[in-house]
């Protein structure tokens, strides 16, 4: 999970769509990992994810099931999505923009 603030250079959790997404995921027994810039992820109440820096989501790319990006900070244009391999990603937030990846666009990314 790529985004744990409500917007992009905020550290503000308190409407954020991450929460039901991870609850949602964890009720159906993912393993979920979040990743923010902006957020201490360890410190959001009631957010049943394991925290990981960016470095660890860059490191362990070719790990993962699914990606899903919820919020659109900068420091995420500069990850490599290729390197995620047969991961599923999910671009919430317009953050690929025209990366070429194989993609199926469901909504503009916006709310």
């Amino acid at each position: 999970m790529l985004g744990v603030a409500y917007r992009a250079g905020v550290d503000e959790t308190r409407k954020s769509p991450t929460r039901p997404v991870v609850a949602e995921l964890d009720e159906l027994g993912a393993d979920v990992w979040a990743a923010d810039p902006a957020v201490d992820v360890p410190s959001v109440p009631d957010l049943p994810a394991s925290a990981c820096s960016m470095a660890d989501v860059a490191a362990t790319a070719d790990r993962y099931d699914a990606v899903v990006v919820m919020t659109d900070h900068d420091a995420y244009s500069d990850l490599d999505f290729g390197a995620f391999g047969d991961a599923v990603v999910v671009d919430a937030r317009d953050v690929l923009g025209t990366t070429p990846l194989t993609t199926y666009t469901v909504g503009a990314g916006r709310s």
